[in-house]
């Protein structure tokens, strides 16, 4: 029975299996259009709200659609070209001890009741 060679503690050596130089192809990934992130799904949420009419407040948009950026969110869609006003009302406060105001946001809409939408290039 062949011994097999040791090193100088005597422990065996054991040949590793050997890599080849040439490497193989890796198979094409399969390109797939990234899903939208949560910023677009959230202003393309809000943009459908502001379309149908409503008004919301910051408060609002965290409870209802949750939107914790609610004030970048309007500026993106100001950017994207829509009419965005606010206004001061009053609510109740978190208590109903008492009434405090906050900013609403709505679409502009003008003398006819047409809401102001960006133009379609």
């Amino acid at each position: 029975m062949d011994m097999p060679e040791t090193d100088m503690f005597g422990n065996p050596i054991i040949e590793k299996p050997r890599r080849s130089a040439v490497k193989e192809p890796k198979p094409e990934p399969v390109h797939e259009p990234p899903p939208p992130s949560e910023r677009v799904q959230q202003a393309q949420a809000l943009e459908t709200f502001f379309l149908s009419g409503g008004a919301i407040t910051a408060v609002e948009a965290l409870e209802t659609m949750g939107i914790a950026s609610f004030h970048r969110r309007v500026s993106d869609l100001k950017e994207k070209g829509l009419v965005i006003v606010s206004s001061w009302i009053e609510v109740k406060t978190r208590y109903g001890s008492g009434v405090t105001k906050v900013k609403q946001y709505k679409l502009h809409t003008d003398e006819t009741g047409e809401t102001q939408c960006p133009q379609e290039a």
